[in-house]
């Protein structure tokens, strides 16, 4: 069974990875750096919106999220010695994602995006653990009821 410094070791080893996958794209050159067939490709991309690329000036971007981040790390403290391990893992993603996306946001003003897949917007590990995190929190919530 997964104990839950295991689980945040795991999880922040994905944080330190889409760190450096955006500071590996910040090295490229414009465009596209890598191609396997039509499918997935990785290039360089500043996403100066917030979820789903959706408008909203920095200065609100930042205060956002880094409100969503206090509240999200407040409620993981609470639950982090009774709740199940879903639960932790859930809310871990979402704020190791969020984070990752907010130090883009304070450093560069946009977030670092690299990642495109066919039939998907371009975007990066940090999204990735945030839909991830949202996804099992909303199965973790189902299958206590909770929801």
């Amino acid at each position: 069974m997964l104990t839950k410094i295991n689980i945040t070791l795991g999880v922040v080893s994905l944080f330190i990875l889409d760190r450096l996958g955006k500071y590996l794209t910040l090295l490229l050159p414009e465009g596209e750096f890598f191609k396997w067939q039509q499918i997935f490709s990785w290039e360089k991309n500043f996403n100066d919106g917030i979820a789903f690329s959706i408008p909203l000036p920095n200065i609100l971007s930042v205060i956002l999220s880094f409100l969503i981040i206090i509240v999200l790390l407040d409620i993981l403290l609470v639950k982090f010695q009774s709740s199940q391990p879903t639960t932790i893992i859930a809310l871990q993603l979402i704020i190791a994602g969020a984070i990752s996306n907010f130090i883009d946001r304070l450093i560069w003003g946009q977030v670092i995006d690299y990642w495109l897949l066919l039939f998907f917007p371009i975007f990066n590990l940090a999204d990735l653990l945030i839909i991830t995190g949202a996804l099992l929190l909303i199965f973790s919530l189902l299958r206590h009821n909770k929801i």
